[in-house]
């Protein structure tokens, strides 16, 4: 069978990130992709983000999104 997925590239080393209204409480925030100890955030809030289409970004299906995450000390 044909399967078709997309793979996101989550980390670019160049500290990009989201900004997320609701963070903060209600103060928003921008939670960078190499800010360790808000790593679990930018997972989180990212992936939401692409599976449901807010912040800004195009929806992915979610039955065709696919996490890739590399294992060197960026990530």
């Amino acid at each position: 069978g044909y399967y078709d997925f997309i793979a996101p590239q989550y980390y670019n080393q160049g500290g990009d990130g989201i900004w997320v209204p609701e963070a903060n409480n209600g103060a928003g925030a921008w939670i960078a992709q190499n800010n360790d100890a808000m790593k679990e955030d930018f997972l989180y809030y990212l992936t939401e983000s692409l599976v449901t289409g807010t912040r800004g970004f195009i929806r992915i299906p979610a039955s065709k999104f696919v996490i890739g995450l590399p294992s060197n000390n960026d990530a």
